[in-house]
C-alpha cells in the first residue's frame, strides 16, 4: 500500500514554472513508495554510513562489517594514521554497508606496502641534479642533515601516508622542509621538497632518493674516555633529549625554539662497557644515568637513584662520534676544561634576544647573521650583518657586528656575560665608545612572524 501525503505547491510557483508542481509530487511519492519517479529515471536515493575514528602515527586502520562475527567484509582502509581523526562516508549504491556488527582493526603501518613506518636508524640520501644531501635519522625525533660537508641536528616528524608514500618534515630556526617521498621499491624512489618560511613556500625541488640502513659504527662496545665534542641523544617512550658536551666538564641541553640549558657534568667509567653520566643543571636539578654500550656509539641507559641504584626507567642512546675521534686531551679545544656556565665556543644556530625580546640577533655558522627589530606597528625589520665571535673560556663572549653600508660600514660590539645573563653594547665612531649599562638577554629563537610583517632593510649579506 502506498501512502500519500498532500503537499500542494504554491499556486504562484505552479503558474510561473508549470513543471515544478509535478516533479515535487513525484519526488515525495518516490520517497514514500521506495520506487523511482517514472518521469525522472536518473533520480535515486541510497542509504549511507559515516565512520569516524582517531588515528596514531605508525599504525594502519581498517573498518570491517559482519553479520555473523566470522566473515568480515572490508569497508574502509587501509588508512595510515597521522594523529588526527579520520572520517569516511560509505554509500550503499555500489556495495552493502549495513551489517549486524562492525569492527575497527589496526596494525603496524610497516606491514602494508613498501614505505617504512619509521625512519629511525636509517639514512636518506637525496640527489637533486647531482647534488647529494644526507639525512641521518638518529632516533624517533632528531636527524643529522649533512650538505656540502656541513652538518646540523634538527628535529623531524615522519608520517607514512600510503603503502608507497610518506612525508618527512625537518624543522630548523630558519625554515621548515617538507619532503614527500614516493617509493618505487623498498629503498628507492622520487622526492618533492618544499622549503617553507613564515608559512610560505620559498623554494621547491624534486629528485631521486635512496634509503639505507645506517651502518653500526665500528670499534669495540666501550665508552669513550671523554664526551667532549659529542652530541648525545637519549630516547625512550616519552620522547628524546639532546645533550651537547662542549668541554670535558660542561655543556648544554638543546631544545628547539627554547633557550639552551647549561650544565656541568661528570663522566665515570664503570667497567669495560659502561659509564656513569651525572649532569648538574643551573637550577639545582641533577640526573644520573648508567650508559651500557653495545657498539662504540650506541647502547641502553638506565636512570640511577641518588644512591646509585638502578630505577625502572630505561631507554636507548646514540652519540655522533666514537672513542677514536676524541682523546682525553683534545688538542682542538682552545679552552681545555672550563668552569660550568660558560660562553659557547660558537654562536652558530643561536639567537640572542635583548631585553624584552623586541631586538634579537640570530647567528649563522659562516660569519653572517640578521638583526630582528619588532616595531610597535607589528612589522619586523631584518638587517643582515657579518660578525666575529671571541670568548674568554669562562663566562664572557664578545660579538663584533658589522652592517654593510653604501659609503661606510656601521659597527657595534655586544659583550655577553653568560653567568649573569647581562650584556653591554658599544658603538664605533673612530674607536669604541663607552658601553651602556648592563641589560638582560636570553638565548633562544624569535617567535615566528608572518611574511607580510617582514621588512628587509638591506640586501642579504653573502660570503665568497
Amino acid at each position: 500500500m502506498i501512502g500519500v501525503v498532500e503537499i500542494p505547491p504554491p499556486a504562484s510557483a505552479a503558474l510561473r514554472f508549470p513543471g515544478i508542481a509535478a516533479r515535487a509530487l513525484a519526488f515525495w511519492l518516490a520517497l514514500l513508495s521506495g520506487s523511482q519517479a517514472a518521469e525522472d529515471p536518473g533520480f535515486s536515493i541510497s542509504p549511507a554510513l559515516e565512520v569516524r575514528f582517531p588515528t596514531a602515527p605508525g599504525r594502519v586502520y581498517f573498518v570491517e562489517g559482519s553479520n555473523d562475527a566470522a566473515t568480515w567484509t572490508a569497508l574502509v582502509g587501509p588508512v595510515f594514521g597521522n594523529g588526527g581523526l579520520h572520517t569516511a562516508r560509505l554509500s550503499s549504491r555500489t556495495a552493502p554497508v549495513r551489517f549486524a556488527g562492525y569492527r575497527l582493526r589496526n596494525e603496524d603501518a610497516g606491514t602494508v606496502g613498501i614505505a617504512p613506518a619509521s625512519l629511525a636508524g636509517l639514512t636518506l640520501m637525496l640527489n637533486d641534479d647531482g647534488r647529494t644531501e644526507s639525512i641521518r635519522l638518529v632516533d624517533l625525533s632528531y636527524a643529522e642533515v649533512t650538505l656540502d660537508g656541513a652538518s646540523s641536528f634538527v628535529p623531524y616528524l615522519w608520517a607514512k601516508t600510503g603503502p608507497a608514500a610518506g612525508v618527512l618534515e625537518l624543522t630548523s630556526t630558519e625554515e621548515l622542509q617538507r619532503i614527500a617521498l614516493s617509493f618505487t621499491t623498498s629503498g628507492l624512489g622520487g622526492f618533492h621538497r618544499d622549503e617553507i618560511e613564515n608559512d610560505h613556500v620559498e623554494d621547491e625541488d624534486t629528485g631521486a632518493f635512496r634509503l639505507d640502513a645506517t651502518p653500526l659504527p665500528g670499534g669495540p662496545a666501550s665508552p669513550p674516555p671523554t664526551l667532549t665534542g659529542l652530541t648525545l641523544f637519549l630516547q625512550d617512550a616519552a620522547g628524546s633529549a639532546v645533550y651537547e658536551f662542549q668541554t670535558s666538564a660542561s655543556g648544554a641541553r638543546l631544545t628547539p625554539g627554547q633557550p639552551d640549558i647549561l650544565f656541568s657534568y661528570s663522566w665515570q667509567m664503570q667497567g669495560e662497557t659502561a659509564a656513569r653520566l651525572t649532569i648538574n643543571q643551573r637550577n639545582g636539578l641533577a640526573s644520573s644515568w648508567l650508559m651500557d654500550y653495545t657498539t662504540a656509539c650506541n647502547g641502553t641507559w638506565t636512570v640511577l637513584a641518588a644512591d646509585g641504584t638502578p630505577t625502572p626507567r630505561t631507554g636507548t642512546f646514540t652519540h655522533d662520534g666514537t672513542a677514536d675521534n676524541h682523546s682525553t686531551a683534545d688538542p682542538n679545544d682552545p679552552c681545555g676544561t672550563w668552569p660550568p656556565h660558560k660562553a659557547p665556543l660558537s654562536l652558530a644556530g643561536r639567537c640572542l634576544s635583548l631585553g624584552s625580546g623586541k631586538t634579537s640577533y640570530c647567528f649563522n655558522g659562516n660569519g653572517t647573521g640578521v638583526r630582528l627589530e619588532k616595531k610597535e606597528s607589528g612589522m619586523v625589520e631584518i638587517e643582515p650583518f657579518t660578525y666575529t665571535w671571541t670568548m674568554d673560556c669562562a663566562d664572557t663572549g664578545v660579538a663584533e657586528i658589522t652592517y654593510p653600508g653604501d659609503d661606510e660600514d656601521e659597527k657595534e660590539r655586544l659583550t655577553f656575560d653568560f653567568d649573569s645573563a647581562k650584556y653591554t653594547r658599544q658603538e664605533w665612531d673612530k674607536g669604541w665608545k663607552k658601553g651602556e649599562d648592563p641589560k638582560d638577554f636570553s638565548i633562544g629563537t624569535p617567535s615566528p612572524v608572518a611574511a607580510n610583517a617582514l621588512r628587509l632593510l638591506d640586501p642579504p649579506v653573502t660570503t665568497p
